[in-house]
């Protein structure tokens, strides 16, 4: 009793092995597994390699276009295929196909599959398959991107950090250089006016930063933030000081641009007598 309930288990299986045999063979072209199952979920590209995920976890592998790898599950075929109608007294050859119930054949090294092509070399135990060296590469590949990422967001964090210390330093530097400028220049204005121009030049100053990546560096020059910055002082200078004299806007502004600068230097020598000291 018990051995005919294992010989119907086992003709039951044979049965369904037949029923979802792929029929795809070691070297069949890409464009016939495309006919036989249709387009795949997905495709994966990399080099001479190529591989057709479908649903189900199947799949099928190609290396120059020629099937060297079958994974099963593979979807119910689409059509058919009908070998053509030999001549008379000719003979052809049956071509291979890959069974449901046993892994893809493969040839022994030197020998041709029945389409003339090459089949791929056996691999060891140990050794992993191509396919499977193509998918770690692909998930290194997304990998390296993630951190990639993640180092751009913290640069970016870091470079916003960085400018906005350097926006309170040199607002806090102008207004220092104005009030001695306006003692030796005979200028004055009332602390409105006189943070009024602080901003206005830090305006000017953080544009100039900001353009930095856009102009290749050149708008965060010294000399041409000293240069911009001071023609755009000179009209605030006049607008908001009591004396509205040209001449001595214009040596005020040249005074606070002088003072600006050289507060810069001594804070990078304390900076670097600080690390290096």
């Amino acid at each position: 009793m018990i051995l005919r309930f294992l010989f119907v288990l086992l003709a039951s299986a044979t049965l369904l092995a037949a029923a979802v045999d792929p029929g795809v063979g070691i070297g069949d072209p890409r464009d016939d597994v495309l006919r036989r199952y249709g387009k795949p979920s997905s495709i994966v590209k990399r080099g001479d390699h190529e591989i057709f995920q479908y649903p189900k976890g199947g799949r099928v592998a190609f290396l120059d276009g020629k099937v060297f790898e079958v994974k099963l599950p593979l979807p119910p075929p689409i059509i058919e295929e009908t070998p053509p109608h030999p001549p008379a007294g000719s003979q052809v050859p049956a071509s291979p196909a890959v069974s449901a119930s046993a892994p893809a054949a493969r040839a022994t090294p030197g020998s041709t599959t029945a389409t003339g092509a090459p089949p791929a070399a056996t691999l060891s135990p140990n050794e992993p398959s191509p396919m499977e060296r193509i998918s770690r590469e692909i998930e290194q590949m997304e990998a390296t991107k993630e951190s990639d990422a993640h180092a751009s967001d913290e640069d970016d964090a870091l470079n916003f950090g960085e400018l906005l210390v350097s926006l309170v330093l040199h607002f806090g530097i102008t207004l220092l250089a104005l009030r001695l400028a306006f003692k030796y220049w005979e200028m004055d204005a009332l602390w409105p006016g006189v943070l009024a121009i602080a901003g206005i030049d830090l305006a000017s100053y953080g544009v100039l930063e900001l353009l930095g990546p856009l102009t290749s560096g050149l708008s965060q020059m010294d000399t041409l933030q000293s240069g911009i910055g001071t023609l755009i002082m000179i009209p605030a200078i006049q607008h908001f000081c009591f004396n509205k004299q040209l001449q001595n806007a214009v040596l005020t502004a040249l005074a606070v641009k002088v003072i600006v600068q050289l507060c810069h230097i001594f804070l990078f020598v304390l900076l670097l007598n600080a690390l290096f000291g």
